[in-house]
């Protein structure tokens, strides 16, 4: 599709992958509803199966026969877009891991909708706003993104109630949705036009690094100071709160 395209290229897989994550969290509650465990682990199986068939159908691009840099240098190119594109991961993966915790430790029912509603707000972020990071540029979108999804998870660390923790979800998910995709763009413009394919996958690898790291240390910080210190305030700030006098 060329760079010009390269924000709607990478949106529209985005929107896929997300919508995945949007209605599998529901379709696997009931799968395990209806079916068990082992429903699910049979599941998991046969979509990549389906997958698989439709891969098989889509023709190939030939590849180009421009001499390609080593890796190591595309990686260079891509470092500044791809460590923000890891701290902004921080709070996805933190919704993604320890959000039905946090509903269970409230006894809030409804987990899954969640992540339904983290998906969706990543799909509707895309088909509303998906258009600007190649019409303004990715820098100057993916500022405005980092600071909605920074807004989102605010809004879960103080919820009340499931409901406005969905929609601090949401708002994850649409800031994080077009930061991905304005970032992208930056690191697809500074790879040469003969390894932009290897400038996405070091691109991807960031937001990997991210899940890899976030949940361990998000893990670490729940044991330490509590689950809800992930979302909300820490454990330690109500110790140095004064006790009521007593009666």
């Amino acid at each position: 599709m060329g760079p010009a395209h390269a924000g709607k290229v990478i949106g529209w897989v985005g929107m896929a992958l997300f919508g995945a994550y949007g209605a599998g969290a529901p379709i696997g509650m009931w799968v395990h509803g209806h079916f068990g465990f082992a429903g699910i682990a049979r599941a998991t199986v046969l979509v990549p199966l389906a997958a698989l068939a439709i891969v098989h159908r889509i023709a190939g691009v030939p590849p180009g026969t421009a001499k390609r840099q080593p890796f190591y240098r595309v990686l260079g190119a891509v470092k500044l877009p791809g460590v923000a594109l890891t701290l902004t991961s921080v709070g996805y993966a933190m919704i993604t891991v320890f959000i039905t915790l946090m509903f269970a430790e409230r006894g809030w029912g409804g987990a899954a909708l969640a992540l339904t509603s983290m998906g969706g707000g990543f799909i509707v972020a895309r088909l509303f706003f998906g258009h600007l990071p190649d019409q303004l540029g990715g820098a100057r979108v993916a500022l405005a993104c980092v600071l909605a999804t920074a807004a989102g998870q605010l809004l879960i660390w103080g919820a009340p109630g499931a409901v406005l923790a969905c929609a601090g979800a949401a708002l994850t998910g649409g800031g994080y949705a077009l930061a991905f995709r304005a970032f992208g763009v930056e690191a697809v413009r500074r790879a040469p036009p003969e390894s932009r394919g290897a400038a996405m996958g070091a691109y991807v690898a960031f937001r990997d690094i991210a899940m890899l790291v976030s949940a361990p240390l998000g893990g670490l910080l729940a044991q330490w100071v509590g689950l809800r210190s992930i979302y909300r305030r820490a454990q330690w700030r109500r110790r140095w709160r004064p006790s009521p006098p007593r009666r």
